[in-house]
C-alpha cells in the first residue's frame, strides 16, 4: 500500500516534468518560399514550423546554410517530420541531413504543419535529443550563423557540382576566367554572376573553403579580390555556340596559387548556386602578358611574348592582331584566284571548299604568328626555349620578350590546313620524325596540360574530351591526305 501510495504521489510529478518539457520548446515561424536567418550555439536545438491553408500535401525544399561559424564547432545537422518533436511519433519519423561544406538539404512531402529542426549537436543522432530542452538563445560569441529556407517546388540554395569556371590562362599579374555555356547567345548583356579569389590556403581561402557550398557565406564577401577587381566582359569564345561571362582579374602577385569561387544569386530572394573552385599559378617571370578579345584572331585568350615594359596588355594585342590579319588578308587574294563558286564537275575537292580553307588558314596563323608563352621556370618537356629565335621573327625585332617558353602548335591545325586548301597552295606538314616535333605539338593525355596551341585547347583537358567534338571529317580528310603522299 505504501508503495502504490508513493506511486501515485509521484505520478503528478512525472506529468509535471513532461509537460515542462514539451512547454519548453518554441517553435519559430518559417514562412513558405521564405527564408530564416539564425544563430545557433554548440550543443543545442532551433525549432522551427511551416504552415499553409491548402489542405492538401506539398513538396517543401529544406535548405540549411552555415554562413558563418567558429573554429571547433559542430556541424549543423537539419531535421524535418510531419510531427511535432514534443511527439513521441517524431522520435521515429523524421528526415535528417548533415551540413557538408556549408549546405544541407532535405525534400520532403507531407501536410501542414510541418516542423523543423536545426541542431548543432555532436550526439544528433540519439533521438532523446531532438525534442528535448536545449534550445539556448544567448549572446556568447561561439554561435554558428545560418540560414534556413523553405521552397514549394523551389530550392533556394544549390550546389552544381559541375565544372563551371575555367582558367583560360595567366601571367605575372593578371589571370583570365571564363564561365561555361550559358543559355543564351546574347553578349550585350552580362549577367550577375560573382567571384570570389583568394591567395590558396590563406586565412580567407580556408574561411571560405570550408563552406564554400553555402551561398550565404560569400555574403560577408571575405576574399582578396572579387568582381570589383576585375573587368568583365561577354564572348562566345570557346566550345559551344552559347554565351559566356569573362572576368580579367588584375593586379595579382607573381609566382602565387590562387583559388577561385563562382556563385550565381538568385533574383529578389535569399541564396543562390555554388559551384566548385578552381585554383590557378600565376607566372614568376615578366616576360609573358596576357592577352584576349583579339579582333581578327578572336579565339586567341592566353600569354604571348610581350615586354611589359614598352606594350600594355591591349597596346600588346593590337600589334599581334595586325600582324596576323596582315598575312590573311593577302591569303585571302590568292585565293581568289581559284574558281571556289565552280560546278561540282570543276572544284578542287570533294569534301573541302574555299570557305573551309580559309577557316583552316586563320586557325593555323593565328596560332603561328601569335605564340603561346610559357614561363621560363616551367620545366615541362613539350616546351621549347626562345631567345632571340622566335617563331615569328618580328616579335624579337618589335616586341623585344627576351627569354620564354612557347607551346608548340598543334600538329593538327596543319593537318587540316594542308586538307583544306587546294594543292597548288603548296601546303605540307613535316612527318614524324622529319621535323614534326620541333614545329609542332600533340594534344596531351594528362588533364588539364596544355601541350599544344590550337583554338580553344584550354578547353580540351585530354585527349577523349578533345574526340568527342565532331572531327571525323577531319580524320577522313587527314587519311585522304596521308595516302596522296
Amino acid at each position: 500500500m505504501i508503495k502504490f501510495t508513493s506511486i501515485l504521489f509521484l505520478f503528478p510529478v512525472f506529468v509535471f516534468l513532461l509537460a515542462t518539457k514539451i512547454a519548453a520548446i518554441t517553435y519559430n515561424p518559417l514562412t513558405l518560399n521564405g527564408t530564416a536567418v539564425g544563430n545557433i550555439e554548440d550543443q543545442s536545438v532551433v525549432y522551427y514550423n511551416i504552415s499553409w491553408s491548402e489542405g492538401q500535401a506539398k513538396t517543401i525544399n529544406l535548405t540549411l546554410s552555415t554562413c558563418s561559424t567558429f573554429e571547433g564547432s559542430s556541424n549543423l545537422i537539419l531535421y524535418a517530420s510531419n510531427y511535432s518533436f514534443d511527439n513521441s511519433l517524431a522520435l521515429g519519423n523524421y528526415s535528417y541531413s548533415s551540413v557538408d561544406a556549408g549546405l544541407a538539404s532535405l525534400s520532403i512531402t507531407g501536410y501542414s504543419p510541418m516542423f523543423i529542426a536545426v541542431s548543432s549537436s555532436d550526439s544528433q543522432y540519439s533521438q532523446s535529443y531532438i525534442g528535448g530542452n536545449h534550445d539556448k538563445t544567448s549572446n556568447s560569441a561561439y554561435q554558428t550563423e545560418y540560414e534556413l529556407s523553405a521552397g514549394n517546388n523551389f530550392t533556394f540554395t544549390q550546389y552544381n557540382e559541375t565544372k563551371f569556371l575555367f582558367a583560360q590562362d595567366t601571367d605575372f599579374q593578371a589571370a583570365l576566367l571564363i564561365t561555361g555555356n550559358l543559355t543564351t547567345n546574347d553578349t550585350s548583356v552580362i549577367p550577375n554572376y560573382q567571384i570570389y579569389v583568394n591567395p590558396t590556403d590563406s586565412a580567407f581561402d580556408k574561411q571560405i573553403g570550408q563552406l564554400s557550398r553555402s551561398f550565404c557565406a560569400y555574403r560577408g564577401n571575405p576574399s582578396t579580390l572579387n568582381i570589383n577587381n576585375a573587368d568583365l566582359s561577354m564572348t562566345v569564345r570557346g566550345l559551344g555556340p552559347f554565351a559566356k561571362e569573362q572576368f580579367y582579374l588584375k593586379g595579382l602577385s607573381p609566382n602565387t596559387s590562387y583559388t577561385a569561387y563562382v556563385v550565381k544569386p538568385n533574383i529578389d530572394a535569399y541564396g543562390g548556386t555554388t559551384y566548385p573552385p578552381i585554383t590557378f599559378t600565376t607566372n614568376v617571370g615578366t616576360t609573358c602578358q596576357l592577352i584576349y578579345d583579339l579582333e581578327f584572331c578572336s579565339e586567341v585568350a592566353y600569354s604571348v611574348p610581350g615586354n611589359a615594359a614598352a606594350y600594355s596588355a591591349l597596346s600588346l594585342a593590337s600589334w599581334y592582331n595586325q600582324q596576323a590579319y596582315g598575312y590573311y588578308q593577302n591569303f585571302t587574294y590568292t585565293l581568289d584566284q581559284y574558281p571556289c563558286n565552280a560546278t561540282a564537275l570543276s572544284i578542287y575537292s570533294l569534301f573541302r571548299n574555299c570557305s573551309d580553307c580559309l577557316q583552316s588558314y586563320r586557325n593555323w596563323l593565328c596560332a603561328a604568328v601569335i605564340p603561346r608563352c610559357a614561363d621560363i621556370t616551367d620545366n615541362s618537356t613539350f616546351l621549347v626555349y626562345r631567345n632571340n629565335n622566335s617563331r615569328y621573327p618580328l616579335i624579337d625585332e618589335v616586341v623585344r620578350p627576351g627569354p620564354y617558353k612557347e607551346v608548340l602548335p598543334c600538329a593538327h591545325l596543319c593537318y587540316t590546313l594542308a586538307s583544306s586548301c587546294p594543292v597548288d597552295l603548296g601546303f605540307s606538314c613535316p612527318r614524324s620524325g622529319f621535323g614534326l616535333e620541333e614545329s609542332y605539338g600533340e594534344i596531351s593525355n594528362a588533364t588539364g596540360v596544355i601541350a599544344c596551341n590550337a583554338p580553344g585547347v584550354e578547353f580540351y583537358e585530354s585527349v577523349a574530351s578533345f574526340l568527342q567534338i565532331p572531327w571525323l571529317s577531319f580524320i577522313i580528310l587527314f587519311l585522304i591526305w596521308c595516302l596522296v603522299l
